[in-house]
């Protein structure tokens, strides 16, 4: 990215699941939430400097390429 502070290849979350292609959005809570699938697994991380990346769940044992968007009224459904 034109003017980032840093990079990181071949990202992997704190349990060893591989996040290309991850998709992020800021956490109300602080930091960023980011879905990404691994194999045929669709996972939900949490970072606090998109670089560093800790598992919180998996949310579909058969899936592939999440998206995810911050709901206008600040609601969670996945918790």
């Amino acid at each position: 990215m034109v003017g980032s502070t840093g990079h990181r290849y071949a990202v992997a979350d704190n349990a060893g699941n591989t996040t290309d292609p991850v998709k992020i959005i800021t956490n109300p809570a602080g930091g960023y939430l980011g879905v990404y699938h691994t194999g045929n697994k669709v996972n939900l991380a949490s970072s606090t400097d998109l670089v560093n990346w800790v598992f919180r769940r998996t949310l579909d044992a058969q899936a592939t390429r999440p998206t995810i968007c911050a709901s206008s009224d600040r609601s969670r459904n996945w918790g």
